[in-house]
């Protein structure tokens, strides 16, 4: 479900994909599903709901990367 999603199919596309399935689990022949298959993800070619904007990203991973590392007191050496 997130592979389509992310190429942009949704609840419509996702019936088509069910019927397809039903379709083969009662027996119908995989080539003629296949072909439908074909047709259905030649209409989406490009992934949909990811970061386009390289600075972006960079951005985002410095504000995570610091989310990540430790309080500096944590990498303090403990006194005797």
């Amino acid at each position: 479900t997130q592979e389509v999603t992310r190429m942009g199919m949704r609840e419509g596309e996702m019936e088509v994909i069910a019927e397809l399935m039903w379709r083969l689990v009662r027996g119908e022949d995989p080539g003629r599903v296949r072909a439908e298959v074909h047709r259905l993800v030649s209409e989406f070619s490009s992934v949909k709901y990811c970061f386009d904007d390289r600075g972006l990203v960079e951005e985002l991973l410095d504000l995570i990367h610091g989310l990540l590392k430790p309080p500096p007191h944590v990498l303090d050496k403990p006194t005797s």
